[in-house]
């Protein structure tokens, strides 16, 4: 193989947090049923407003690569019709009041066990804050 035929790759790079998209987050939650690592995309709509647009599957060492632009947000938050839980489709999206991370509940689901930090309880209220990881 010649020189010139060879690829070049550069090594990936983490996006420095200053050219990050103000207006676009991404958050770590889990699967309720099974406890995978998913992503949630957000995305700024107005002032105060977020829309969860979309979730996607991503693996555990991927997750603890991405930090997200920020690490909590506090703010109104809407579930978009595209957002589903990737690995057991429910399309409800609970945030633990005790770790602040989110994670799927099938639609009517009262009982709550967090994927994240095992906390049990009922799913009440509306989500006025998430958190992707531990404070940093």
């Amino acid at each position: 193989m010649k020189d010139k035929d060879k690829k070049v790759t550069e090594p990936r790079r983490r996006m420095d947090p200053d050219t990050r998209d103000p207006n676009m987050a991404i958050l770590m939650g889990k699967c309720s049923q099974n406890g995978k690592t998913y992503g949630v995309c957000l995305k700024r709509q107005e002032k105060n407003f977020w829309l969860v647009e979309v979730a996607f599957k991503i693996s555990d060492k991927s997750a603890n690569r991405e930090d997200g632009a920020m690490n909590k947000l506090e703010e109104r938050f809407y579930l978009g019709n595209e957002y589903y839980c990737p690995y057991c489709e429910a399309k409800q999206m609970v945030v633990c009041n005790v770790c602040g991370k989110p994670s799927c509940a099938r639609e009517g689901q009262r009982d709550f066990a967090c994927p994240h930090c095992k906390n049990k309880g009922i799913i009440k209220g509306e989500v006025k804050s998430v958190r992707s990881k531990e404070d940093i």
